[in-house]
């Protein structure tokens, strides 16, 4: 047994109905000479290797009364086959159909009474690259269980439950009863309390600090519930919509060198782009830039699963017209949302979740906030660095990857961005409501590469000493951006 983190049980209480905590992680195989990968191949291998996936044996357990969080138990009644599915796609099982697929998936919450997954194995795909045959999977996991750069290590690993050799392990043991459960919370509840007061007095002097550094900065980051709503901050109905847009990322990489800015950089001006583009089609207007939350990772890359992400917000210039300008103005506020949030400390967000109960998460998402005047941001946008080097299941080759987070309250647009190989695939998941005509969005992304790489090509090439520093991932070296 083990203790949830505070930020892992904040994706459980934030869940409702129509909020539903999961990531999605879609992936396609070209089976090509594999000679098929049979449905009953993958699940048996999936039943032997198990061992290789730990957290996805394990269901959350409540603490009575809610005084501390869930513990991970392992579920002693786990079968893998209740977990994956088998699913054909309807003719002619192109990308519209496995989207629409993936929208429909999105919108079901998981069952919390068994570990938080799902597994589907798609057949009927194709694909304009060529015969195939190809399959798809489409792995649905609790937020709980991994953020953005844990996902990733988890996908390596499922690749190995595919290939490596079974081991036999222990059975799990029974569950503890209620009142053990309750015992060991109130002792570690109590315990935790002691540290209270190092963490008030830190939390004071780091706001303090950064109170002195947005001051001093010439462009000040947002913050939360300062922007009046759009179309994608209504009441956040059950139902998704699902589109994905794979763009070529050495195109992007050029657009960085010409530019002098960072990989993510580039990725908001795209999205900044394409909800410009796409406000601007259904009438709304467009004068005011809107707030994004970007996930940052805090991880050090020693830890397999959960979530070690904070957040920051900065700001989509929508307002802008030009390219050039509008990816300048968000570089500006984005570095000073790079600089407020290391001040901070990335992991502050965190540390506080250690101290919050169930109760009082509750009604600050599902009651106060949906009924505020202002939505807490308007979007959200992650980038994440996948996969560099091709992905292979029993001589299957990976040729699609994507990955898609959840919506929050009062938040119904999501674009994650996952590399892989020479693509960088655009997630876009949101509220139907808010977006009926999901492949238009997707049109706007690439539209937005093409604009912004031709006024990149048409500018002055930058000296070299005006390249930011970069770290092995492609990001900056202040700060790697990933999530959920």
């Amino acid at each position: 047994m083990k203790r949830m983190t505070g930020i892992d049980a904040s994706f459980l209480y934030m869940e409702s109905p129509s909020l539903p905590m999961h990531t999605l992680k879609l992936g396609v195989l070209d089976l090509g000479a594999a000679g098929g990968l049979r449905f009953e191949r993958v699940l048996e291998s999936l039943r032997a290797h198990m061992h290789l996936l730990p957290r996805l044996r394990r269901r959350a357990l409540a603490v009575p009364f809610g005084i501390h969080h869930p513990l991970w138990v392992e579920d002693p009644g786990f079968d893998v086959a209740a977990h994956v599915h088998r699913v054909t796609l309807p003719a002619p099982g192109g990308d519209l159909e496995l989207d629409a697929l993936v929208a429909r998936v999105a919108e079901e919450p998981l069952d919390r009474a068994r570990p938080l997954w799902q597994l589907y194995v798609v057949e009927g795909v194709t694909l304009p690259e060529g015969p195939g045959p190809y399959v798809a999977f489409i792995a649905k996991v609790h937020h709980t269980v991994a953020d953005g750069m844990a996902s990733v290590e988890m996908l390596r690993r499922a690749m190995l439950a595919l290939t490596e050799d079974g081991a036999d392990r222990d059975p799990p043991g029974p569950l503890p009863s209620r009142a053990a459960l309750a015992r060991a919370a109130l002792g570690e509840h109590l315990g935790q309390l002691r540290g209270l007061p190092a963490l008030i007095a830190h939390t004071m002097r780091a706001g303090l600090q950064a109170r002195r550094v947005t001051r001093a900065a010439l462009v000040r980051p947002p913050t939360p519930f300062t922007g009046r709503r759009t179309v994608f901050n209504a009441a956040i109905s059950p139902r998704r919509s699902f589109t994905r847009a794979e763009l070529a990322l050495p195109v992007v990489r050029q657009i960085k060198a010409l530019l002098a800015c960072t990989l993510n950089d580039v990725v908001l001006a795209l999205v900044a782009g394409a909800v410009r583009a796409y406000l601007m089609a259904r009438g709304e207007p467009v004068d005011e830039p809107l707030t994004a939350s970007i996930p940052a990772s805090t991880s050090d890359g020693s830890k397999p699963g959960g979530n070690e992400v904070g957040s920051m917000f900065t700001r989509l210039h929508i307002e802008v017209a030009d390219p050039i300008a509008r990816l300048r103005a968000i570089q500006r506020v984005t570095d000073a949302a790079k600089e407020r949030h290391a001040t901070l400390g990335g992991d502050l967000y965190a540390r506080w979740l250690e101290f919050t109960r169930e109760a009082p998460h509750r009604l600050l998402w599902h009651r106060i906030v949906p009924r505020l005047a202002r939505p807490p941001v308007h979007l959200v946008v992650s980038n994440v660095p996948g996969p560099r080097e091709p992905l292979v299941i029993e001589g299957a080759r990976l040729v699609r990857l994507a990955s898609a987070g959840p919506l929050l309250a009062g938040v119904g647009l999501n674009v994650t961005v996952w590399s892989y190989l020479d693509t960088l695939c655009f997630s876009v998941l949101a509220c139907a409501e808010a977006m009926p005509d999901p492949p238009v969005f997707a049109a706007g992304l690439r539209a937005a590469l093409e604009e912004l790489h031709a006024a990149a090509l048409a500018m002055e090439p930058p000296t070299p000493s005006a390249q930011p520093e970069e770290t092995p991932t492609g990001e900056p070296s202040a700060r790697r951006l990933a999530s959920s």
